[in-house]
C-alpha cells in the first residue's frame, strides 16, 4: 500500500471511528457503572498523537513534491 493510501485510512479512522468509540465507551460506563475516563483519555491521547504524526507526515510529503 502506498503512503498516501495509508494516511487516508488513518485519517478516516481518526475522524470516523475514534469519536463514536469514545462515546460508546462513555455510555457503557454510565450504563454499567464503571469509570470510563481512563479508557477514553487513553484513546483520546493516542488519537491526538496520531493526528499530529499524520499532520507532520502530510507536511513533509507536500514539501517533497515542490
Amino acid at each position: 500500500l502506498g503512503d498516501v493510501y495509508k494516511r487516508q485510512i488513518l485519517k478516516k479512522v481518526l475522524i470516523n471511528v475514534v469519536p463514536p468509540t469514545i462515546a460508546l465507551i462513555a455510555g457503557l460506563g454510565s450504563l454499567y457503572n464503571f469509570d470510563a475516563n481512563v479508557i477514553n483519555g487513553t484513546i483520546g491521547l493516542f488519537a491526538t498523537f496520531f493526528a499530529g504524526v499524520l499532520g507532520v507526515s502530510k507536511h513533509n510529503y507536500n514539501a517533497g513534491k515542490e
